[in-house]
């Protein structure tokens, strides 16, 4: 399961060896137990790489052969694309900040989070 992380700091994003209806379970089942409101929802979220990582052209392998729908992949500007996951959003209270997860194959999580934090580590000229 790919988990992105949404908060005050930005994005971060790991990987689990959770399924992701066993974590939603106990996300609720904590959310009770502690008394909190918790929203749970189908939705999509995006993340931005950037568009001169070598690791892409296998995302994009890997999109054409995944027949679920749970990633795309768009061309934002010379610089950027913009990947699109399917998934389950959780928030306290419907806020701006949660976890967005995704099930995907092990490898194709693996590579989206390499990809990520290369784009993480090594910023284009406009981050700088």
């Amino acid at each position: 399961m790919l988990k992105v992380m949404y908060g005050e700091a930005g994005l971060h994003l790991e990987c689990l060896a959770q399924l992701t209806e066993d974590w939603i379970a106990l996300q609720a089942i904590l959310a009770v137990r502690t008394a909190r409101q918790l929203v749970i929802e189908h939705c999509s979220a995006s993340l931005l790489l950037r568009s001169d990582l070598e690791g892409l052209k296998g995302l994009e392998q890997f999109i054409k052969a995944e027949e679920m729908g749970l990633v795309a992949l768009s061309v934002c500007d010379a610089e950027f694309v913009e990947v699109s996951l399917r998934g389950v959003w959780l928030s306290a209270n419907d806020a701006e900040e949660g976890a967005f997860v995704v099930m995907m194959s092990h490898a194709a999580e693996a590579l989206l989070l390499s990809l990520w934090h290369e784009s993480q580590v090594a910023p284009t000229p406009i981050w700088r």
